[in-house]
């Protein structure tokens, strides 16, 4: 079996975006060092196996790997909260998107996402690490809009319509504009 290898394309609005650079476009993978588009605006784009996604482009944060969770915040920037602290809207980050880079985060629809560890099908999801989900409820937080759809932090959950698996510490989420809020 292969790893599976997400591979979103721009398809349209929420609008086709206009590029700031005279470069190319950045794609949605893509991390830059140039701001090639105005803050939080939002895309659809498409996987041939996830569908269609929702993504929203913002600066990087410290640290941050593809499939991190971050907090988007109004002014464009994004912030890698512990789960405890993580407060506001969220995003999954599809790039390894550091301080000073600029890249898309999904706000809505299928990706892979980062765990904390084994994880059980089809639960809510919780912030645990910073930028890590879990499912278990204790001292996290809860992102409403979220839940995690496959398995097995060791990536050996098959990713349906593929013979493909997850790559190790990621599974699919399925969100739906998330929101981190205080664990219940």
């Amino acid at each position: 079996m292969a790893t599976f290898a997400q591979s979103f394309k721009i398809i349209g609005p929420a609008g086709y975006p206009q590029h700031l650079s005279t470069g190319a476009p950045q794609g949605i993978s893509e991390t830059s060092t140039t701001q090639n588009y105005n803050v939080l605006i939002t895309v659809e784009a498409q996987d041939p196996v996830l569908g269609k996604g929702e993504f929203q482009y913002a600066k990087g944060v410290a640290s941050t790997a593809a499939g991190d969770f971050v907090v988007l915040n109004p002014d464009g920037t994004t912030t890698r909260a512990a789960g405890g602290t993580a407060k506001g809207l969220v995003g999954i980050a599809m790039s390894a998107n550091v301080a000073n880079q600029w890249g898309w985060y999904c706000i809505k629809g299928s990706v892979l996402a980062t765990i904390a560890g084994d994880v059980t099908a089809n639960l809510a999801a919780y912030g645990a690490a910073a930028g890590v989900l879990a499912d278990d409820v204790v001292a996290t937080n809860q992102i409403a809009g979220a839940m995690l759809l496959l398995g097995l932090n060791a990536g050996g959950s098959a990713i349906p319509g593929t013979s493909d698996t997850t790559p190790a510490n990621k599974t699919i989420a399925v969100i739906r504009y998330p929101v981190a809020v205080l664990a219940v």
